[in-house]
């Protein structure tokens, strides 16, 4: 269950990054 929690949590940190990237591209924008 360990190793199912860190893949769904990598996947969770890389969509906020994405999100954010997008927020601060649409803020410089």
């Amino acid at each position: 269950m360990s190793g199912i929690e860190r893949s769904l949590g990598e996947s969770d940190l890389q969509d906020n990054n994405r999100v954010r990237d997008i927020i601060f591209f649409l803020f410089f924008f």
